[in-house]
């Protein structure tokens, strides 16, 4: 006897498990499409801002804000923390924002506390345009040889702007310059020639007691570098900074620090007009960004602050 005679199918079991399965099936579909309700009336946003990386903060630790009824823009937060509100009492430190402390005026003379030290710390190379005529009112009687002449002007605080012409030869170009400042380039029988290995480069010398109106200063040279490209100088262009720089000390909260003064913001021989560089590592060179202070800038040491005021 086989196993079908033996325990014969009747069509009342097959009828039963057939509705077995179909209840299953309706059971599953339902908790699915609820789940997938669920997902989309509670978690679809909070998920997508999740992965997002938007979740916004908290007001208050464990209070949801209210969904906002509005778009929002890029970047822009819907719920603002209040500024005084701290979460962890023992992060208060760390939330307080300070007020910047207020500079005191620190005072520094270049005759007591500045010797000429030469070129010590970088500059920038400051552009002149020339002119093909000579300025109004110079007196022109030089011996002017070349097929071109570019005329410029260097204005200093006292005593005159100095006036100079680059006379371009067929041999290279040469400069005579105005030295002692009178309007007149006859009686500046001095030429100076390229040096240098580039095709335009001269270095003047003028007396520093004069240029920068410091007595204390006298007997020493202040000297200016003018140079220029070929291309440059036949588009009318050159550059020029100054090459004689202060260097002395300055105090600050009881630490003394090297400082240096440069004629290089306005390269007019005035050094009280153009900022100081301090040394605060101590490393022996100037990181511009952090270490040069523009007139008026104070300089910010922990909780203390100071402005800094150049005096002859």
């Amino acid at each position: 006897m086989d196993r079908q005679e033996q325990y014969p199918r009747r069509d009342g079991d097959r009828r039963h498990k057939s509705r077995n399965r179909f209840g299953r099936f309706v059971a599953i579909a339902i908790f699915v499409y609820g789940g997938v309700l669920f997902f989309q009336d509670q978690l679809r946003e909070p998920v997508k801002d999740f992965w997002r990386g938007t979740l916004e903060p908290l007001v208050r630790t464990g209070e949801i804000p209210p969904k906002p009824d509005k778009v929002l823009a890029p970047g822009e937060t819907p719920w603002l923390v209040p500024a005084d509100f701290i979460e962890n009492p023992e992060d208060q430190h760390e939330a307080r924002q300070f007020a910047p402390p207020e500079p005191q005026a620190l005072q520094l003379s270049i005759a007591r506390q500045f010797r000429p030290v030469g070129f010590k710390i970088g500059v920038r190379g400051l552009p002149m345009s020339l002119r093909d005529n000579p300025p109004d009112g110079l007196s022109v009687s030089a011996n002017l040889s070349g097929h071109r002449q570019l005329w410029g002007r260097i204005p200093f605080h006292l005593g005159g702007p100095m006036d100079f012409v680059i006379d371009l030869r067929n041999a290279g170009p040469v400069l005579i310059a105005d030295l002692n400042r009178d309007g007149d380039l006859g009686n500046d029988v001095l030429e100076f020639p390229t040096r240098g290995s580039g095709y335009f480069g001269v270095l003047l010398k003028l007396p520093m007691g004069e240029i920068s109106g410091v007595p204390a200063l006298s007997g020493v040279d202040y000297t200016l570098w003018l140079y220029a490209k070929r291309e440059d100088l036949d588009k009318g262009v050159l550059r020029y900074y100054p090459r004689t720089q202060l260097g002395g000390e300055i105090r600050l909260g009881g630490e003394a620090y090297p400082a240096w003064l440069s004629d290089n913001l306005k390269t007019d021989g005035d050094y009280r007009n153009d900022g100081i560089s301090i040394d605060l590592d101590r490393d022996g060179g100037i990181n511009r960004p952090q270490e040069y202070f523009a007139p008026g800038k104070p300089v910010i040491l922990g909780d203390r602050a100071w402005r800094v005021e150049i005096a002859d």
